[in-house]
Protein backbone atom coordinates (compact mmCIF):
# COMPACT_ATOMS: atom_id res chain seq x y z
CA UNK A 1 0.00 0.00 0.00
CA UNK A 2 1.30 3.49 -0.92
CA UNK A 3 1.91 6.25 1.38
CA UNK A 4 0.82 9.80 0.05
CA UNK A 5 0.18 13.10 1.66
CA UNK A 6 -3.23 13.53 1.74
CA UNK A 7 -5.10 17.30 1.70
CA UNK A 8 -8.49 18.07 2.69
CA UNK A 9 -10.01 20.94 4.28
CA UNK A 10 -13.66 22.07 4.27
CA UNK A 11 -15.01 26.23 4.74
CA UNK A 12 -15.58 27.44 8.58
CA UNK A 13 -19.50 27.91 9.48
CA UNK A 14 -20.14 27.65 5.69
CA UNK A 15 -23.74 27.52 6.54
CA UNK A 16 -23.93 31.23 7.64
CA UNK A 17 -22.98 32.47 3.62
CA UNK A 18 -24.80 32.85 0.93
CA UNK A 19 -23.86 29.87 -1.34
CA UNK A 20 -24.13 31.69 -4.76
CA UNK A 21 -21.46 34.29 -3.04
CA UNK A 22 -19.36 31.86 -1.59
CA UNK A 23 -18.64 28.89 -3.93
CA UNK A 24 -17.48 30.98 -6.92
CA UNK A 25 -14.37 32.27 -4.57
CA UNK A 26 -14.02 28.81 -3.16
CA UNK A 27 -14.00 27.43 -6.60
CA UNK A 28 -10.99 30.31 -7.71
CA UNK A 29 -9.15 29.86 -4.80
CA UNK A 30 -9.00 25.86 -5.22
CA UNK A 31 -8.40 26.18 -9.02
CA UNK A 32 -5.15 29.36 -8.11
CA UNK A 33 -3.62 26.63 -6.13
CA UNK A 34 -3.80 23.86 -8.07
CA UNK A 35 -2.36 25.94 -11.32
CA UNK A 36 0.15 27.08 -9.04
CA UNK A 37 0.83 23.57 -8.00
CA UNK A 38 -0.05 21.40 -11.00
CA UNK A 39 3.65 20.17 -10.87
CA UNK A 40 3.56 19.21 -7.17
CA UNK A 41 0.12 17.99 -6.60
CA UNK A 42 -0.18 13.65 -7.90
CA UNK A 43 -4.14 14.56 -7.22
CA UNK A 44 -5.52 18.09 -7.79
CA UNK A 45 -7.55 20.05 -5.32
CA UNK A 46 -10.92 18.54 -5.80
CA UNK A 47 -14.21 20.23 -4.37
CA UNK A 48 -16.50 17.12 -3.44
CA UNK A 49 -18.82 18.29 -0.51
CA UNK A 50 -19.63 21.63 -1.46
CA UNK A 51 -17.84 22.92 0.99
CA UNK A 52 -15.05 21.02 1.23
CA UNK A 53 -11.73 19.64 -1.10
CA UNK A 54 -9.62 16.94 -1.25
CA UNK A 55 -6.17 16.41 -3.06
CA UNK A 56 -2.38 14.42 -2.46
CA UNK A 57 0.46 16.08 -2.49
CA UNK A 58 3.80 14.83 -3.93
CA UNK A 59 5.98 15.65 -0.44
CA UNK A 60 4.99 16.96 2.79
CA UNK A 61 7.15 20.09 1.44
CA UNK A 62 4.48 20.49 -1.35
CA UNK A 63 1.48 19.99 0.82
CA UNK A 64 2.60 22.34 3.65
CA UNK A 65 3.07 25.20 0.72
CA UNK A 66 -0.13 24.88 -0.97
CA UNK A 67 -2.08 25.50 2.37
CA UNK A 68 0.50 28.34 3.07
CA UNK A 69 -0.98 29.35 -0.36
CA UNK A 70 -4.28 29.04 0.02
CA UNK A 71 -4.31 30.97 3.23
CA UNK A 72 -2.44 33.88 1.73
CA UNK A 73 -5.07 34.12 -1.05
CA UNK A 74 -7.94 34.05 1.21
CA UNK A 75 -6.69 37.41 2.06
CA UNK A 76 -8.24 38.39 -1.08
CA UNK A 77 -11.60 36.61 -1.25
CA UNK A 78 -15.23 38.47 -0.74
CA UNK A 79 -16.71 37.15 1.37
CA UNK A 80 -14.11 36.45 3.75
CA UNK A 81 -13.71 32.91 4.70
CA UNK A 82 -11.53 30.75 6.28
CA UNK A 83 -10.92 27.34 5.80
CA UNK A 84 -10.32 24.43 8.34
CA UNK A 85 -7.56 21.59 6.61
CA UNK A 86 -6.22 18.12 7.83
CA UNK A 87 -2.87 16.88 6.56
CA UNK A 88 -2.99 13.12 6.71
CA UNK A 89 -0.12 11.03 5.49
CA UNK A 90 -1.01 7.50 4.72
CA UNK A 91 -2.10 4.57 2.76
CA UNK A 92 -3.79 4.91 -0.41
CA UNK A 93 -4.79 1.37 -2.11
CA UNK A 94 -5.87 2.58 -5.23
CA UNK A 95 -3.93 4.18 -7.65
CA UNK A 96 -3.50 7.75 -7.56
CA UNK A 97 -5.72 9.58 -9.64
CA UNK A 98 -3.70 12.44 -11.60
CA UNK A 99 -6.67 14.25 -13.00
CA UNK A 100 -9.18 14.24 -10.12
CA UNK A 101 -9.30 13.27 -6.57
CA UNK A 102 -12.54 10.98 -6.66
CA UNK A 103 -12.05 7.26 -7.58
CA UNK A 104 -9.39 6.85 -4.60
CA UNK A 105 -10.11 4.43 -1.47
CA UNK A 106 -7.73 3.78 1.55
CA UNK A 107 -6.99 3.99 5.32
CA UNK A 108 -5.35 7.43 5.00
CA UNK A 109 -8.39 9.22 3.15
CA UNK A 110 -10.60 7.34 5.90
CA UNK A 111 -8.40 8.78 8.21
CA UNK A 112 -8.40 12.50 7.16
CA UNK A 113 -12.11 12.44 6.37
CA UNK A 114 -12.73 11.24 10.02
CA UNK A 115 -10.64 14.14 11.36
CA UNK A 116 -12.40 16.62 9.15
CA UNK A 117 -15.35 15.31 10.35
CA UNK A 118 -15.21 15.86 13.58
CA UNK A 119 -17.03 19.22 14.72
CA UNK A 120 -16.24 19.90 17.81
CA UNK A 121 -15.61 23.24 19.77
CA UNK A 122 -12.44 24.99 19.46
CA UNK A 123 -10.58 22.39 17.15
CA UNK A 124 -7.56 23.74 15.60
CA UNK A 125 -7.77 25.03 11.79
CA UNK A 126 -4.67 23.01 10.90
CA UNK A 127 -4.67 19.41 11.94
CA UNK A 128 -1.57 16.48 10.96
CA UNK A 129 -1.35 13.32 11.37
CA UNK A 130 1.94 12.31 10.20
CA UNK A 131 2.99 8.90 11.68
CA UNK A 132 6.99 7.98 11.80
CA UNK A 133 7.57 11.87 11.06
CA UNK A 134 10.71 13.98 13.28
CA UNK A 135 9.43 17.16 14.28
CA UNK A 136 5.69 16.33 13.53
CA UNK A 137 4.58 17.60 17.00
CA UNK A 138 6.38 20.96 16.34
CA UNK A 139 5.10 21.33 12.77
CA UNK A 140 1.57 21.46 14.85
CA UNK A 141 2.54 23.81 16.99
CA UNK A 142 4.07 26.28 14.71
CA UNK A 143 0.49 26.25 12.38
CA UNK A 144 -0.84 26.79 15.26
CA UNK A 145 1.19 29.84 16.04
CA UNK A 146 -0.25 30.84 12.53
CA UNK A 147 -3.23 30.21 13.62
CA UNK A 148 -3.47 32.59 16.87
CA UNK A 149 -1.32 35.07 15.03
CA UNK A 150 -3.37 35.70 12.22
CA UNK A 151 -6.79 35.60 14.44
CA UNK A 152 -6.18 39.00 15.98
CA UNK A 153 -6.61 40.34 12.04
CA UNK A 154 -9.65 42.53 10.88
CA UNK A 155 -11.26 41.71 7.71
CA UNK A 156 -10.84 45.82 6.93
CA UNK A 157 -6.89 45.15 7.18
CA UNK A 158 -6.60 42.63 4.88
CA UNK A 159 -5.72 44.11 1.44
CA UNK A 160 -2.61 45.89 3.67
CA UNK A 161 -1.77 42.76 5.80
CA UNK A 162 -1.18 41.07 2.01
CA UNK A 163 0.72 44.16 1.02
CA UNK A 164 2.86 44.12 4.16
CA UNK A 165 3.43 40.58 4.23
CA UNK A 166 4.69 40.78 0.15
CA UNK A 167 6.86 44.11 0.93
CA UNK A 168 9.36 44.44 3.37
CA UNK A 169 9.29 48.71 2.67
CA UNK A 170 7.43 50.76 4.87
CA UNK A 171 7.72 53.72 2.23
CA UNK A 172 6.67 51.69 -0.83
CA UNK A 173 3.62 50.06 1.12
CA UNK A 174 3.23 54.28 2.56
CA UNK A 175 2.47 55.14 -0.84
CA UNK A 176 -0.07 52.82 -1.48
CA UNK A 177 -2.15 53.67 0.84
CA UNK A 178 -1.36 57.67 1.27
CA UNK A 179 -0.02 56.86 4.77
CA UNK A 180 3.29 57.99 6.06
CA UNK A 181 6.18 55.27 6.58
CA UNK A 182 6.14 55.83 9.99
CA UNK A 183 2.24 55.08 10.43
CA UNK A 184 2.98 51.97 8.10
CA UNK A 185 5.71 50.90 10.68
CA UNK A 186 3.60 50.95 13.22
CA UNK A 187 0.37 48.86 11.54
CA UNK A 188 3.50 46.67 11.07
CA UNK A 189 4.10 46.12 14.00
CA UNK A 190 0.93 45.95 15.56
CA UNK A 191 -0.26 43.60 13.02
CA UNK A 192 2.92 41.26 14.15
CA UNK A 193 3.99 40.67 10.36
CA UNK A 194 7.62 40.29 11.08
CA UNK A 195 6.01 37.43 14.01
CA UNK A 196 4.24 35.86 11.31
CA UNK A 197 6.57 35.70 8.46
CA UNK A 198 9.12 34.76 10.84
CA UNK A 199 6.71 31.86 11.57
CA UNK A 200 6.21 31.03 8.56
CA UNK A 201 10.16 30.78 7.53
CA UNK A 202 10.53 28.36 10.52
CA UNK A 203 7.49 26.27 9.30
CA UNK A 204 9.06 25.64 5.81
CA UNK A 205 12.64 25.22 7.76
CA UNK A 206 11.33 22.44 10.26
CA UNK A 207 9.20 20.40 7.12
CA UNK A 208 13.16 20.44 5.27
CA UNK A 209 14.34 19.03 8.36
CA UNK A 210 11.70 16.76 8.63
CA UNK A 211 12.04 15.20 5.07
CA UNK A 212 15.42 15.17 5.19
CA UNK A 213 15.73 13.49 9.04
CA UNK A 214 12.86 10.83 7.75
CA UNK A 215 15.02 10.01 4.78
CA UNK A 216 18.70 9.57 6.47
Amino acid sequence: MAQHYIVMADIVRSSVYDGDLLMPEFKKVVEECNQAYREKLLSPFTITLGDEFQGVADSLRSAVEAILFLEDRLLTVHPVFSLRYVLVYGAIDTPVNPEIAYGMAGHGLTAAREILAKKRRGRLRFQLNLPDHPYSQELQMLFRLLELLAGHWKQKDYVLIKELLANSSDMAVAALFEKTASQIWKRRKTLQIEEFTSVKELLIRTVDYCERDRHA
